[in-house]
């Protein structure tokens, strides 16, 4: 979410009485002005109040008050038992990320640009791993979730096993988020895939490393190194894109990812 898309959530659920707002109408669907006046009698600090949720607040035909996009983001923070200092670290975290290192290890702010039009996005993501697919039949490695196993195989078969890798790891990603956090969206599959395509660049650059200095290969004392690192970045963004999706904390949001890269581990194991 952009920084003043997140100020205006915590500044609305940084107040009990807004965090009661939210609660009811999340709960309910909608709440007259009469039903909030039982949240808070004095007229002038209830209208203060809505004022100040004006971003996550707007009201139908019939006068009622319904939760913007916004607000179910707030409702869906608030309801997920999520600590507000934590978010209010997730709002440093995108403040301090906007220098271009920053921005390149932690891109918060290219998935939030990239989940405001998921749909455009998600076939960016399909030509994304279709290149990386092209380019791994290169240097004749194969995906298996975060890893790269070398395989001896033409341009077809990779190019099936990327994607059949990509749209793997999207699925378990999400059928981990609801059965772990009840997290479940028409929008998510699409912004999970996304997220799970952008994670896979470090990887691309591995491949590239690998086809450009072939000594990489050769010793193994190089090669393990400097793949256990781009994993950890690839790891890493992977956290950060589930993070601005549903919305969950950094501590949450990394257990997808660790689960995502044990399973890709023992598979590893199995097939070596």
């Amino acid at each position: 979410m952009p920084k003043k898309v997140e100020e205006a959530v915590f500044k609305a659920l940084s107040h009990p009485i807004r965090r009661k707002i939210v609660h009811t109408i999340g709960k309910n669907g909608y709440a007259t002005f009469t039903s909030l006046s039982k949240i808070e009698p004095r007229v002038g600090l209830l209208y203060y109040h809505l004022n100040i949720m004006k971003d996550l607040l707007y009201q139908d035909e019939k006068k009622r008050y319904k939760l913007s996009e916004l607000g179910k983001k707030a409702y869906e923070l608030l309801i997920s038992g999520e600590d507000i200092e934590e978010y209010e670290t997730f709002s440093s975290e995108s403040r301090n990320t906007s220098s271009l290192p920053g921005s390149i290890l932690t891109p918060i702010i290219l998935f939030e640009c990239l989940f405001r039009m998921p749909h455009k996005s998600f076939f960016g993501a399909v030509f994304l791993v279709g290149c990386m697919g092209l380019l791994l039949s290169l240097v004749q490695l194969t995906p298996l979730f975060l890893f790269l196993v070398p395989m001896k195989k033409t341009l077809a078969p990779i190019l099936v096993l990327t994607y059949v890798n990509w749209l793997t790891i999207s699925l378990l990603s999400c059928l981990l988020l609801y059965i772990i956090y009840q997290k479940g969206s028409p929008r998510l599959f699409s912004e999970v895939a996304i997220a799970s395509a952008v994670a896979q660049l470090p990887l691309v650059i591995f491949s590239i490393l690998w086809w450009l200095f072939p000594i990489i290969s050769q010793v193994e004392e190089v090669s393990m190194p400097l793949l256990l690192l781009l994993q950890a970045w690839s790891l890493w963004i992977f956290t950060i894109g589930i993070k601005v999706s549903v919305p969950l904390t950094t501590r949450r949001a990394v257990l997808i990812p660790l689960i995502i890269q044990y399973i890709g581990a023992i598979l590893l194991l199995y097939i070596s």
